[in-house]
């Protein structure tokens, strides 16, 4: 027995011993990883990066820095999945408000404002009390052109943060983009102070020329974009702006200076993404394909060139060259994008069948995360494809019910279309979400009527919204509608005039008022809110409730 015992514990102790020596060198492993992909990055090596930081992901999802440098490669590169990783930080870093604020201005700068607002409105307290918080809400609502709730974030980070010179710089940049002529002349003058502060001098020189190019002022263009690149720290990207200016001035020097930054970029795919969307962008996709096409093979084929070689083919309208490249290739993250753009290419051939396909896979691709969903949101928005738009707002209300803003945007969609049955359908799905929403209830029970839903218990939905809010006039039209359709109209006539005149007049409200009346005799009176009502956006439901009511009145 004694043996056995002796045994089984030295099998322990093996196993034990085994487990903490395969942990070890998992995590070994992983930081040799890590730091092979700073190393490559220093050299501007990116695709051995990329490799090297996916592989430490496939040993572990959770690696911080594996996931921060993925971040920042993404962000220098203008990577669409910039976001995504910058999102996986705050989820592994939960506490790290720098994390936080790097997400919410990655998304500002990538145009998702939806996930910015939603980072800085989970913010607390003593967070929203920093000049770094209000710099970037200060930015996030600049870019949803809510320019004076902008400026009052920027003076509450200048108050915070006096001595900082970023401050004084957002307002003067923001003074540039105003009407009143004055106060941009004035934040020219802020700026050119500005460039006498090493911290700023490189920002305030790049708005500088920014607004310069915007007025077609080219001769301080010039001279402005000129002296930011002999700034020691002046990036890529000032290089590319120093192009537009070129481009802009029709200048003999464009075409020398393309050349030389298209040689500075053969080996980088950060800057050849860069210098292949430049050409995109002044409207030569061609010259950008076989600028692409005469890359090395380690650049071409990494995921930002593919990108911009696919945003190419697009523009120039080849579908067929498109999706032969883009079935080679794999986009890791963002392969529900590549998808996407093989349904498009079948869908410009006139090719349905394979491109309801490719766009069921783009959805599945996405497995229901939220990113991804937001990106061919993004995408879909691009290219104007409606039902697609939808798909992908409803995988967002299904999957993740507190983003309001997803239930909001299909709800307009839906309304505007006049699909009452789509919309009852939300609401349903919003109420399991938000049972206690008065809001969501009064929609339930208005769409459930107006269908004649009578499973959905409309009457009861409509009596409950009505007891919590007497006094609101949406609740209170449909509360008397519900008594109307029980036909009470007498009843319904009490309780809706229970309103006082001017809500009474709100031209929704005056459409259920007009009907109301004209049921209950009332035809004189009603012809005023029937008027009233022709303001109304209504369902073709009501629009039907309302014709009937005019002519009987």
């Amino acid at each position: 027995m004694r043996r056995f015992v002796v045994a089984i514990l030295c099998l322990c102790i093996a196993f034990v011993s085994g487990f903490a020596g395969y942990r070890g060198h998992r995590i070994w492993k992983q930081e040799r990883l890590v730091r092979q992909a700073r190393t490559f990055l220093a050299r501007s090596d990116a695709p051995n990066a990329l490799v090297c930081l996916r592989r430490t992901l496939q040993i572990n999802p959770k690696n911080v820095a594996a996931c921060r440098l993925m971040a920042d490669f993404a962000e220098m590169a203008g990577m669409p999945d910039a976001v995504g990783w910058r999102s996986r930080l705050v989820e592994l870093e939960p506490k790290s408000l720098s994390d936080r604020l790097a997400l919410a201005r990655v998304a500002v700068a990538m145009g998702d404002t939806m996930t910015a607002n939603q980072v800085l409105d989970g913010m607390d307290a003593a967070a929203r009390d920093t000049a770094a918080y209000h710099r970037v809400a200060g930015a996030a609502d600049w870019g949803a052109s809510r320019v004076s709730e902008a400026e009052a974030h920027f003076l509450q980070a200048a108050r915070l943060d006096p001595t900082n010179a970023v401050s004084r710089l957002d307002l003067a940049t923001l003074s540039l983009h105003q009407t009143n002529e004055q106060a941009a002349a004035i934040g020219r003058v802020v700026l050119r102070g500005l460039c006498a502060d090493r911290s700023v001098r490189r920002e305030a020189l790049r708005q500088l020329s920014f607004d310069a190019l915007r007025h077609a002022n080219l001769d301080r263009a010039l001279e402005f974009s000129q002296q930011l690149l002999r700034e020691t720290n002046s990036l890529f990207s000032d290089r590319l702006l120093r192009l537009d200016v070129l481009h802009a001035t029709r200048s003999s020097a464009q075409p020398a200076f393309l050349k030389t930054l298209q040689s500075e970029s053969t080996h980088n795919p950060a800057r050849a993404c860069e210098v292949a969307r430049w050409l995109l962008r002044t409207g030569k996709p061609q010259e950008a394909l076989d600028w692409i096409g005469s890359l090395p093979q380690g650049t071409r084929t990494s995921l930002a060139v593919q990108m911009a070689e696919a945003d190419c083919y697009i523009a120039a309208r080849d579908w067929s060259v498109l999706l032969a490249n883009l079935e080679k290739q794999s986009w890791f993250d963002l392969d529900s994008l590549r998808l996407a753009c093989r349904a498009r290419a079948f869908k410009e051939q006139g090719m349905s069948a394979p491109a309801k396909a490719e766009w069921l896979a783009a959805m599945r691709a996405t497995s229901n995360r939220r990113e991804p969903l937001v990106q061919l949101l993004n995408l879909t928005s691009l290219w104007g494809w409606g039902p697609e738009q939808e798909d992908v707002l409803w995988a967002v209300v299904k999957g993740y019910p507190k983003e309001q803003w997803a239930a909001e945007a299909l709800s307009r969609r839906l309304f505007a279309a006049g699909r009452t049955d789509s919309l009852l359908r939300l609401y349903e799905q919003a109420a399991r979400n938000g049972p206690d929403n008065v809001a969501i209830l009064n929609n339930l029970a208005l769409t459930a009527l107006l269908l004649e839903s009578w499973n959905k218990r409309p009457h009861d939905l409509a009596h409950q919204v009505y007891a919590r809010n007497p006094t609101n006039e949406v609740c209170v039209s449909t509360y008397a509608y519900s008594l109307l359709v029980q036909e009470r109209p007498d009843q319904a006539l009490t309780a809706i005039e229970r309103l006082k005149p001017e809500q009474l007049e709100h031209p929704g409200i005056a459409a259920y008022y007009s009907i109301i009346l004209s049921a209950s005799g009332n035809g004189e009176r009603a012809k005023k809110y029937l008027a009233l009502a022709s303001k109304a956006s209504l369902l073709p439901e009501e629009q039907k409730l309302v014709e009937r009511a005019r002519k009987e009145s």
